[in-house]
């Protein structure tokens, strides 16, 4: 371990702590991108794991928008099964979700944008 890495560590500790984001004994599942900084957190989840007793879980979701998808896909199940980690991944319709987000556009462009009014 590197002393950037040991940095980042103590970071993310401190965070959970100060936060109070994690009791001890949970069940911690991380939503796992494949990108650097989602790989990061799950390995800093893990590190942090036995003395805090947390039993962490990974899931992944591939939308299939880009053409490297699967290779995100790839990656985090390599990284999981590599360490143990049980995970969850879920496929979704890019098609539609690209769909949806042009309904979006076109209702927007039509009635204009919402704000919430404070």
């Amino acid at each position: 371990m590197t002393a950037r890495d040991d940095r980042f560590l103590r970071a993310v500790r401190r965070t959970i702590r100060n936060l109070g984001l994690l009791p001890r004994g949970v069940c911690v599942l991380a939503a796992v991108s494949g990108g650097r900084d989602s790989i990061a957190l799950l390995d800093a989840l893990l590190a942090l794991a036995p003395r805090n007793g947390w039993a962490i879980a990974a899931a992944h979701v591939n939308h299939h928008l880009r053409p490297d998808a699967d290779l995100d896909e790839a990656l985090v199940r390599s990284f999981c099964d590599n360490r143990g980690v049980t995970l969850r991944v879920r496929h979704l319709d890019g098609a539609l979700l690209k769909e949806g987000r042009a309904a979006f556009r076109r209702r927007r462009a039509t009635h204009g944008s919402t704000r919430c009014a404070a």
